[in-house]
């Protein structure tokens, strides 16, 4: 698309009079200028380009969607449009995984892949996103598809309702360009790290028990050894977990997620940093991998 912040202008004085007043608009890029998303969508149409590559357009001309008004000068126009472009592949949608999906759509990120071959219970409603008595039963994968939609609707979900094992786990790395692994089975969990590693896709792993979280990004390397033992328990224990530890690890893992997204975790840290927190004490703590 090959426009200015002056045509741009002057669509939405022409297209929305009502709104828009001619000499009302700022046409200088240095400014920034928030639009609602019924007006991009309309000057998408127009354009004949969906939504996301519509906002990520307008970045260039410092044209911000109303809805990220509060990211700006948080995040840059680049990391934004890294952010709209990015498609996330999301292993488990209990209470990491929900939680991981609602931050990153309110973030800005539009293109997902969801995976979870479960229905939510009663035992989830004590800490996963989107889990409500109404939804008692319902798969995860369509709950949190239509949760997505309401909150951008014009994100696009794909949904996997299957086990993940060697089988299936090709499909759902098709076109990811990050993993957040919310699993709860630590051997599926290395399945798929070592998955990733072969295709050089980044990885964000975390976990949580009791009022603890820890959480690390890679790629090309496998951390999950360095931190369980090369000996994987075949089947874990139940752990129970506080709320307060789910949110809190699904923010660290997001922002773990985030720094590979923008290029910020460099080349020699690619086996990254574990980071526990305990939010029981409010206590964090970060670890060199092999340390």
């Amino acid at each position: 698309m090959n426009f200015t912040r002056q045509d741009f202008c002057n669509f939405l004085v022409s297209n929305f009079p009502w709104k828009w007043k001619d000499g009302s608009l700022d046409v200088e890029t240095d400014t920034p200028l928030f639009v609602e998303n019924t007006f991009i969508a309309n000057w998408a149409r127009r354009e004949g380009v969906r939504v996301p590559d519509a906002m990520a357009a307008l970045l260039d001309i410092n044209v911000w969607p109303e809805r990220f008004r509060q990211n700006c000068d948080v995040y840059s126009k680049e990391q934004m449009q890294r952010l709209l472009q990015a498609r996330v592949a999301i292993a488990g949608l209990g209470g990491l995984g929900g939680r991981v999906t609602e931050l990153l759509a309110r973030l800005g990120v539009c293109h997902f892949t969801l995976c979870d071959c479960d229905e939510f219970s009663e035992s989830n409603l004590n800490r996963q996103a989107f889990c409500t008595e109404k939804s008692i039963g319902w798969r995860k994968t369509t709950t949190l598809e239509l949760a997505v939609s309401d909150i951008a609707e014009y994100a696009r979900v794909r949904r996997l309702s299957l086990a993940l094992d060697e089988r299936t786990i090709p499909d759902f790395l098709e076109n990811a360009d990050i993993v957040f692994d919310c699993l709860d089975d630590i051997q599926t969990k290395a399945l798929l790290e070592r998955a990733c590693a072969a295709a050089n896709i980044p990885f964000v792993h975390g976990g949580v028990s009791h009022q603890e979280g820890f959480a690390f990004a890679t790629r090309g390397e496998c951390g999950l050894a360095r931190l369980y033992g090369e000996e994987l328990p075949q089947k874990p224990k139940r752990q129970p977990v506080s709320v307060l530890a789910v949110a809190g690890t699904a923010c660290m893992m997001v922002s773990l997620g985030l720094r590979v997204l923008f290029g910020e975790q460099t080349d020699d840290q690619q086996a990254g940093k574990l980071y526990h927190q305990d939010f029981g004490e409010l206590a964090m703590d970060a670890f060199d991998f092999g340390a």
